[in-house]
């Protein structure tokens, strides 16, 4: 790692995210984000029921309009994505040179798929772990472990 690297560790989960530099004595919180929707009811995030609609044929048959949805689970995706747009935005502005992705492989995916060409150019590193509710000292413990080739 040269002085000029600056290498970003992004920790999520569905409901939280902390950005983390690292820096010559360690490491340093860049940016957190939480859910809004994370600790919600499931009924608070709206009717997990599909809409019907009646067979105009006169059967009285009726037919759901759309699949079923797991809104706790549109709500995770939903928040990657914001993780990503963040993620985005400092790519944009040359904040890091270097990204690491830790968090459970589902969430790294869903992440990965709205990084902008800027920001997964500089993926160099994924972590398929869970990390997010560790104590900080156990973390950037975790953290300093991984093996980083930069590009």
């Amino acid at each position: 790692m040269s002085k000029q690297d600056t290498i970003w560790f992004v920790i999520a989960d569905g409901a939280s995210a902390r950005m983390l530099c690292r820096t010559e004595d360690g490491f340093a919180p860049v940016s957190a984000l939480a859910s809004v929707d994370a600790h919600h009811e499931s009924s608070d995030l709206g009717t997990e029921r599909p809409g019907r609609s009646v067979e105009s044929g006169g059967s009285g048959v009726r037919h759901a309009i759309e699949p079923r949805s797991d809104r706790h689970e549109k709500a995770k995706l939903d928040f990657a994505h914001e993780v990503a747009e963040t993620v985005n935005e400092a790519a944009e502005h040359g904040r890091f040179t270097a990204l690491v992705l830790v968090a459970l492989p589902k969430t790294i995916h869903a992440i990965k798929e709205k990084l902008n060409a800027h920001a997964a150019a500089r993926l160099v590193a994924e972590l398929p772990h869970d990390l997010v509710k560790l104590p900080e000292n156990e973390l950037r413990d975790r953290l300093a472990a991984i093996e980083i080739r930069l590009r």
